[in-house]
């Protein structure tokens, strides 16, 4: 298997130099500052799971050493006073992590939404690739037809209270057979393909189903002791061009005009509402975001199949954007002319992701729909783990 990406066998995430943290401590008298974290650690995928070492400055070990299995375990060590640091083992939460594969290449798509924190993936054990704070990314690899490939990928980041360090390892893995065949048509069904199928349209969207949401205060509203709330889209599941929504992505594939793929994205404008003196809710004000974030890559494309990844990150134009999520989706698509779609997505549990495909001018089929968790999702610390998740189809 040729890798696109340079390989490394182990990596080291030097916590110290990359975050710089000045521990605070306490004594008698005035408030003193503790040593900055200097320690590195070295992480290792083992038969028996990931091995951290902690090293200090000369690169020797100190400690102990962390073998985490998939459920984890936390061990405590000292890294200097008062610093005490905890490797979480390896959370459920994991790491947003999609993967599409074909005959003969894999396409593979991270993402990452925690600062102070990097992220490494691998396949059959070895790194292909290293992200830093907060970037997603995307890699192919050439692969044979039914050979089994073994992919995952690891976030290591640093969070810190008053007097302490918690480094924390979240792991995802994906096991997979590529197809022995691409779905090819033969030549008779080619042509009825050409006939039938000149076109194919992929489209997602993402809507509030509610009538109305309310408006999480100073968050989104002004500094007073007014009640506010936003309109919803108050609507069920719809793939119709005339349902309303939050955020929209069309995907067109013109499969004789070599084929050209094409985007189509829109934004649904925001209204904020407040409550009046005789308790009347009243329209407040509106904007719509910027599509700037909403984006496709095409991965690979050729007579009978097209490889697509969608991104986006949009977020509520009227609210403040340091405490706030944005409509966040990283979708990667296998689309055959044939009609046939797989992929995966990872994205914010909300609102409602309704995804859908289409032959021509036929009716859409629906691909997934997918309910929110909580609107809380959309505010900065609030919501949960479960905020962040992914799913196949």
């Amino acid at each position: 298997m040729k890798f696109i990406h340079s390989l490394k066998s182990k990596l080291t995430i030097l916590l110290g130099a990359i975050l710089s943290v000045t521990l605070i401590g306490t004594g008698i008298g005035a408030a003193q500052a503790a040593p900055k974290l200097e320690s590195s650690f070295e992480l290792t995928n083992t038969e028996s799971g990931w091995t951290l070492v902690e090293k200090g400055q000369n690169g020797k070990a100190l400690g102990r050493t962390a073998i985490v299995g998939n459920h984890g375990e936390k061990v405590v060590r000292r890294l200097g006073l008062p610093a005490v640091a905890k490797f979480a083992g390896l959370s459920d939460s994991g790491v947003p992590l999609a993967v599409v594969a074909s005959a003969n290449k894999t396409h593979i798509s991270w993402a990452n939404d925690v600062v102070n924190s990097e992220i490494h993936v691998y396949v059959d054990g070895s790194e292909i690739a290293t992200a830093g704070e907060n970037p997603s990314g995307n890699a192919q690899l050439d692969n044979l037809p039914g050979e089994s490939l073994n992919i995952s990928a690891v976030r290591v980041h640093l969070d810190q209270t008053a007097n302490t360090e918690y480094a924390t390892a979240d792991f995802t893995q994906q096991v997979i057979t590529a197809p022995l065949a691409d779905t090819q048509p033969s030549a008779m069904a080619a042509l009825a393909v050409t006939a039938q199928a000149t076109t194919t349209k992929f489209r997602q969207t993402t809507f509030i189903p509610d009538a109305y949401l309310d408006a999480p205060q100073s968050v989104c509203t002004p500094l007073n002791t007014n009640s506010y709330r936003f309109l919803g889209d108050a609507r069920s599941w719809s793939s119709a061009d005339s349902a309303g929504y939050r955020t929209r992505m069309d995907v067109t594939i013109n499969w004789l005009n070599g084929p050209s793929v094409i985007l189509t994205k829109n934004v649904g404008t925001t209204v904020r509402q407040v409550q009046n003196y005789f308790g009347t809710w009243v329209s407040d004000t509106s904007a719509t975001a910027p599509n700037t974030s909403m984006t496709m890559t095409v991965q690979s494309k050729s007579a009978n199949s097209a490889i697509v990844r969608l991104s986006q990150n949009v977020k509520n134009p009227l609210c403040n954007s340091v405490l706030t999520n944005g409509i966040y989706a990283d979708t990667l698509l296998a689309i055959y002319r044939t009609g046939a779609i797989s992929g995966s997505i990872n994205y914010l549990a909300m609102p409602n992701y309704e995804l859908y495909l289409r032959q021509d001018s036929g009716a859409y089929s629906t691909v997934a729909r997918l309910a929110y968790i909580n609107p809380w999702c959309l505010v900065v610390g609030f919501g949960g783990a479960a905020c962040t998740t992914a799913t196949s189809f």
